[in-house]
């Protein structure tokens, strides 16, 4: 039975060998374009995989990237989420990938930030009950016709089987925080967010997921309202891009 199990294995991966060759199933490496195989990871050329910088070690307290994976210098600063995670660093490559998905309405690439999430949640083996995700203001749900966040969020929800929950709301449109420092960020989303009133178990895990870390300030804030309304939950967050200096 063995014997015919391997090659009857053996048989398939052929088949699906010289199907490749005669018939490619895509692909084309969502960084560059140029053609590749479809086992290559995350869809992307070795090239363009060689542009991507994990964030292995991030400081749970505040999101810098430390040397150990502990506590950095930032024990003065507060942050009301209990940890923070992310995946990768936001250098220029993921700068651009971000870009297309936000703006170029390249909505395909959710599939790409959900794998690399994913990743990092199995390597984590924390369970969550609930998801959420960093709203966007109506205004900007207009010019772009989605939350980028909340698409990735219900995918990683669909893929554990974790209800995603819209805790809060988005009431105030705030400009583009890159250019503004730290505490101005925080002024400035300081009122940005309200409560919505639903009911979720007390003393249940909670994950936020971002497509950015610059300050901490939003994702701070978000579970500040959060933690308001539902004092006993434990809120978690984690981003895609890492740009925390």
């Amino acid at each position: 039975m063995k014997i015919e199990l391997f090659q009857t294995e053996r048989l398939d991966e052929i088949k699906e060998f010289f199907g490749e060759l005669i018939f490619p199933s895509n692909l084309n490496c969502i960084g560059c374009g140029e053609s590749i195989w479809n086992k290559n990871p995350y869809s992307l050329c070795h090239s363009c995989y060689q542009k991507l910088e994990f964030t292995d070690q991030v400081c749970k307290h505040c999101g810098r990237r430390t040397l150990l994976g502990t506590s950095c210098f930032c024990q003065s600063e507060h942050y009301y989420f209990d940890s923070i995670d992310t995946c990768l660093v936001y250098n220029d490559f993921l700068q651009k990938l971000i870009f297309r998905y936000k703006y170029g309405h390249q909505t395909y690439l959710s599939r790409f930030f959900t794998e690399i999430l994913i990743q990092k949640l199995n390597e984590k083996e924390i369970f969550y009950d609930y998801i959420t995700y960093v709203p966007i203001h109506r205004n900007r749900m207009r010019e772009r016709g989605f939350n980028q966040t909340q698409l990735i969020a219900e995918m990683v929800g669909e893929h554990f089987s974790v209800p995603v929950v819209e805790f809060v709301t988005r009431t105030k449109d705030t400009p583009f925080l890159s250019s503004y420092r730290p505490f101005q960020r925080m002024l400035l989303v300081e009122d940005a967010f309200e409560h919505k009133e639903i009911e979720v178990q007390p003393k249940s895990n909670i994950l936020i997921l971002d497509d950015i870390v610059t300050s901490g300030s939003t994702l701070s804030t978000v579970s500040k309202v959060i933690k308001k309304e539902h004092d006993s939950l434990r809120v978690h967050c984690i981003a895609i891009g890492n740009a925390r200096v």
